[in-house]
């Protein structure tokens, strides 16, 4: 099991190093969004995203109980069923939401371990259709979770539109392309 799951791992990095060059997109949009400030505030937000997210967590639970401080007991068990069903709903919309990315996951292990391997070209363009298929798109696959996040993909949307109509995996692909040209 083990030695399937490194297999798989390292057929998805190869694929992803090889990819950000031949994402569908054109090599100049790349370059031009790998440039722009707009880029680097996303990955800045990106790599923050954790710390980010806690401390909104925290911002919101403070909010929380200021508002609840100046309730009385039968509106403070209201609210706090409020707030719970509204987490609940969160959660709910956020399963919802990896349904795809599970199915996607499953059907590219399954072209993987097939014994006819397949070689890059047709294993990006086996995984350019799955994502077709299944309305993956980018958003889905690199997700704004943070205020932070989702403010710096919307100005990197605005400043590039034509994002828009790259493979699911341009995001991702760049992240990963930003990733190794600052380790060189």
């Amino acid at each position: 099991m083990n030695k399937s799951l490194f297999v798989l791992a390292m057929a998805l990095l190869g694929l992803i190093s090889f990819s950000c060059q031949e994402s569908g997109g054109s090599a100049e949009l790349q370059q031009e969004v790998l440039a722009s400030p707009e880029f680097s505030a996303f990955v800045a937000a990106y790599q923050s995203r954790g710390a980010d997210l806690v401390k909104e967590r925290q911002e919101q639970s403070r909010k929380a109980e200021e508002e609840l401080a100046n309730l009385d007991t039968r509106e403070k068990i209201e609210r706090r069923e409020q707030m719970a069903q509204q987490r609940r709903a969160e959660q709910e919309k956020e399963q919802e939401m990896k349904k795809p990315l599970d199915e996607r996951n499953k059907k590219i292990s399954s072209l993987l371990s097939e014994e006819k391997k397949l070689s890059p070209e047709e294993l990006k363009a086996a995984i350019r259709e799955i994502d077709r298929s299944l309305g993956i798109t980018q958003e889905m696959l690199v997700p704004a979770r943070t205020q932070k996040m989702k403010t710096a993909l919307a100005d990197l949307m605005n400043r590039f539109p034509e994002i828009r109509e790259q493979e699911a995996t341009f995001l991702k692909d760049c992240l990963d392309a930003y990733g190794q040209d600052t380790k060189r």
